[in-house]
C-alpha cells in the first residue's frame, strides 16, 4: 500500500540521558523525513509499538501530547497504530493515553495481547505479515539505526547542495537578465546616434486600436505621437 510503518520501543527509553525536548526534536526530524516522500505522505503510516518491560517511569503523558501535536501539524497520516505486548503499566495508563491522543487516532488504534507467534498473526490479519515486521518483534527486518543515520545525512549533505546550486543560479540568472538590459540600452543609445537608421527600425510601428499604425518620436525634449507616414516624411 505505499505506507511507512514506524516501529517503538518505550521499554528502551531512557529520560535522564534524552529529555523530552531532544525525543520530540527526534520525532520531529522522524516524521519529516517520512513525508519526502510523495507516497507516504499520500498513503500515511502504521505505528507498531512493543511495549514490553515498560516501566512506569518511562510512561509520560506529556510525550504523548508532543506525539499529538506532531500528528496535527506534519502533512502526513497515522493510519493505525498497533501496540503489542502490553506490559501491566499499560493497561491502567492505555484509557488515559487514548484520550489524550484523540479521537481519530484512538480509533485507529489496536492492543494485541499473547505471545508471540499470536501477535505476529494478529498483525498479519492487519497486512502486517512477518516479512514487513523487525525482528525486535518476531518478524525478519534487521534494524540498523546507525545505517540510517549515516543514510540520513547522506541525503541532507545533497540537499544542502541542492539547495545551494539552486541559489547560484538564480544569483545567475539575474545577472545575465541585468546584462541583457544593459546591453539594450547600449544598443538603443548607438541606434539613436545613427543617422542612416530610419524611424521605422528604431521605432517599429504598433497597431493602436483604432487600426491606424502610429510611433512616438521625441521632438524637442517632448513625445509626440505621430502616423507612420507623418514619421517617414519627418
Amino acid at each position: 500500500s505505499g505506507r511507512a510503518i514506524v516501529f517503538y520501543q518505550p521499554g528502551k527509553r531512557n529520560l535522564a540521558a534524552f529529555p523530552l525536548e531532544e525525543e520530540g526534536r527526534a520525532l520531529f526530524y522522524l516524521f519529516d523525513s517520512l513525508t519526502v516522500d510523495p507516497t507516504i505522505r499520500r498513503a500515511g503510516f502504521v505505528g507498531v509499538a512493543d511495549y514490553r518491560n515498560v516501566s512506569r517511569s518511562q510512561i509520560s503523558t506529556k510525550q504523548q501530547r508532543h506525539m499529538k501535536a506532531l500528528f496535527e501539524v506534519m502533512p502526513i497520516r497515522i493510519r493505525s497504530c498497533h501496540i503489542c505486548h502490553p506490559s501491566p503499566v499499560m493497561s491502567y495508563a492505555y484509557p488515559i493515553l487514548k484520550y489524550i491522543l484523540g479521537r481519530n487516532v484512538r480509533l485507529r488504534t489496536r492492543l494485541h495481547f499473547g505471545t508471540e507467534q499470536y501477535v505476529l498473526h494478529e498483525l498479519a490479519s492487519c497486512s502486517l505479515p512477518r516479512q514487513c515486521l523487525p525482528q525486535e518483534l518476531g518478524g525478519e527486518v534487521t534494524l540498523n539505526f546507525a545505517q540510517w543515520v549515516a543514510n540520513r545525512s547522506i541525503v541532507e549533505t545533497f540537499m544542502a547542495l541542492d539547495e545551494e546550486s539552486l541559489q547560484h543560479s538564480v544569483q545567475q540568472c539575474n545577472s545575465d537578465d541585468a546584462k541583457d538590459s544593459s546591453n539594450m540600452a547600449g544598443d538603443l543609445n548607438d541606434a539613436l546616434g545613427d543617422d542612416d537608421l530610419s524611424i521605422d527600425q528604431i521605432f517599429p510601428p504598433e497597431t493602436s486600436n483604432n487600426g491606424i499604425d502610429d510611433t512616438t518620436r521625441n521632438v524637442n525634449g517632448g513625445d509626440v505621437l505621430l502616423t507612420a507616414d507623418e514619421a517617414r516624411r519627418a
